[in-house]
């Protein structure tokens, strides 16, 4: 099994979770989640399956975390998500606003202690390295170096060719929070990395992307050539083909749980 599809078979568990006694009588399941490749391989290799299983109907909400956590505020009254699969510092949110409730049943011996949450209100389903993608054609017909470290993104020959997701965004903010480190801040003092991310980095963007479909779109369109992104997303569109390369940054990759 790949391990895009051990992840989604995590998701599936976590699911099949969620229908407790409450949903005994309840004939439509509500999953909010990733868009892109997440969503093309739960459709594809996941649902169907689980629906057959289970006599239930999957509606599929796709969005960015910080997109579905506001769903999930904006419901607070009467919620219509049954699921959701976020990145780990929007689910730790979602915990402490009272959104989640035990997980019953959770096989915590089969966890790794870094996939279990505080009182078993959410459960990793996967982890992925935050890095650069890079278009290895554009690079090895212009001749240029692969970038090793966070401070190539500085490189005044990428400007308005790189491409970062905004700060709503784990992998936006997971940038900013590395540019914080590398230059005397922290997550607690985050003021360096906002810095450098005005003067140095900010005059090369092309865009703040947090869409997965427009981000590969700005690299088959040829306007983009290097991005930060993670492990599974570059993956994912590797497999299609396109001439990507994900680089784990020599400083660090931050990793992402996807719960």
């Amino acid at each position: 099994m790949t391990n895009a599809l051990r992840v989604l078979a995590a998701a599936a568990c976590a699911m099949a979770l969620a229908l407790g006694p409450a949903f005994a009588q309840q004939k439509t399941l509500v999953v909010a989640g990733y868009g892109g490749s997440w969503e093309q391989t739960l459709r594809k290799a996941v649902f169907p399956a689980f629906e057959a299983k289970h006599g239930v109907t999957i509606e599929y909400t796709a969005g960015n975390s910080t997109d579905t956590l506001a769903k999930l505020q904006a419901q607070k009254a009467n919620q219509v998500i049954d699921v959701a699969i976020v990145d780990d510092g929007p689910m730790y949110q979602a915990i402490q606003l009272g959104f989640c409730a035990k997980i019953d049943g959770l096989a915590k011996d089969d966890l790794y202690d870094t996939a279990k949450f505080k009182d078993d209100k959410a459960v990793a389903v996967g982890q992925t390295g935050t890095g650069f993608m890079v278009n290895t054609k554009v690079f090895k017909d212009k001749g240029w170096a692969i970038p090793t470290s966070w401070n190539d993104l500085k490189d005044e020959k990428f400007k308005k060719l790189l491409v970062i997701p905004p700060i709503n965004n784990t992998y936006g903010l997971y940038t900013l929070m590395m540019f914080a480190r590398m230059n005397g801040g922290g997550e607690k003092d985050i003021e360096p990395g906002f810095k450098v991310m005005k003067e140095q980095i900010n005059p090369s963007v092309l865009v703040y992307e947090p869409s997965p479909g427009k981000m590969t779109e700005l690299f088959q369109s040829g306007q983009a050539v290097i991005a930060v992104w993670g492990t599974g997303r570059v993956q994912a569109f590797a497999n299609t083909g396109f001439p990507v390369h994900f680089i784990y940054p020599k400083h660090g990759a931050t990793i992402l749980l996807a719960s």
